[in-house]
């Protein structure tokens, strides 16, 4: 694990270095103001969105929607999540300014370019996935698991919202490296981004899970954003 400033970042080859370092921790990516900022709108935002258990297929113009997951998905890995999809070609009034920076970054690094929010890699249509994470206390979690199970092997970059011993105080995103475990943690803050290679095993470890269920209390558990690179399987609906 490797942990930069931005200012220390633009010269990096980030891509030979993940698969080298395994996870990489960027600090104060964000400003946490407005990360904070942003996370008040969405909560806003997410009351006004129907609460779905099934979204169905993503597909290109897709609407954004607000997911619970709950149980063992047999394509990915059990989880207990609130998750909220931002398309880049909607309009989702939170983490705007944010994602585009991120989005940004990443291509840059990676050596990726899209046209009209489609990247074209080994002949398949990929899109960004935005996903907005909520791990309410009482127990959200996810699984341990690798990723690179869709996205030709492109890791996805996180950004930390909420902070550990101050919006929840057990559980959390780790990583195993080396049969060592690493609560990330206790190293990340609001603002920062980190990213890993996509055969490291992470995962979330429950969120106060001692504690009585509170779903749909917004103020409490862990936040974060995940942005991952999506096949679009569904032809039909992106001609």
């Amino acid at each position: 694990m490797k942990i930069f400033y931005e200012k220390n970042v633009s010269k990096l080859n980030l891509k030979k270095l993940i698969e080298k370092e395994k996870v990489i921790i960027i600090k104060k990516f964000f400003k946490k103001e407005k990360i904070f900022s942003n996370l008040q709108k969405i909560k806003k935002k997410i009351k006004k969105m129907k609460f779905l258990k099934v979204s169905g297929p993503n597909y290109y113009l897709k609407k954004n929607y607000n997911r619970l997951d709950i149980g063992d998905y047999s394509q990915v890995n059990a989880r207990f999540s609130r998750m909220i999809a931002l398309f880049e070609w909607n309009k989702y009034e939170a983490f705007e300014d944010e994602l585009k920076k991120l989005v940004i970054f990443r291509d840059k690094h990676l050596g990726l370019n899209k046209e009209k929010f489609i990247y074209i890699y080994n002949k398949k249509r990929l899109y960004n996935l935005q996903k907005v994470l909520h791990y309410p206390s009482g127990g959200g979690f996810m699984n341990k698991h690798t990723d690179g199970y869709n996205n030709d092997g492109f890791p996805n970059f996180l950004v930390c919202i909420t902070k550990k011993g101050k919006n929840y105080f057990d559980g959390g995103a780790y990583y195993e490296i080396g049969k060592k475990e690493i609560d990330v943690e206790e190293i990340l803050d609001p603002g920062d981004i980190y990213f890993h290679s996509t055969n490291t095993l992470h995962g979330v470890r429950s969120i106060d899970y001692k504690k009585k269920l509170e779903l749909e209390n917004l103020n409490k558990g862990r936040w974060a954003i995940n942005l991952s690179l999506e096949e679009i399987k569904n032809e039909k609906k992106y001609l």
